[in-house]
């Protein structure tokens, strides 16, 4: 059992190391313990974990910085067949990203609870004119 944990230690540190230099994330001193021995997190949550910084990171330095011109850029992208039918890229999609940013990833019922943003209304209206039910 010693063994194993020593090769799945190993293999992580080489896995984390591979991320990191792949995306051009340079490894922080605050992220170090992903490759150190903690033996509760695997390769695959590893990645999670520095998907979701570089994500952020993203977010914050690239796409905030353009919040004044994010809704005109937003006209000109491309719909999604996998996307609502009322859904508006230059006014969701921007809505979704201060929601990310606000609440934080994968917090979609506070996003979508959100006064400040357009899906609360949207729900609402639509639970109204009966086009959205409620599953019993």
């Amino acid at each position: 059992a010693k063994e194993l944990e020593k090769q799945y230690d190993v293999k992580r540190r080489e896995y984390v190391a591979s991320l990191s230099s792949d995306s051009n994330v340079e490894m922080k001193e605050d992220m170090s313990w992903l490759a150190c021995g903690d033996i509760s997190l695997s390769s695959a949550q590893c990645k999670r974990v520095l998907q979701r910084v570089t994500l952020f990171k993203n977010l914050r330095e690239k796409i905030l910085p353009m919040k004044e011109e994010l809704p005109k850029l937003l006209t000109e992208a491309r719909l999604s067949t996998t996307l609502p039918s009322w859904w508006i890229p230059s006014e969701h999609d921007t809505a979704l990203i201060h929601g990310v940013v606000k609440h934080g990833f994968g917090q979609w019922e506070k996003i979508c609870s959100d006064p400040e943003l357009p899906f609360l209304a949207i729900a609402e209206e639509r639970m109204k004119s009966g086009v959205a039910t409620i599953p019993s």
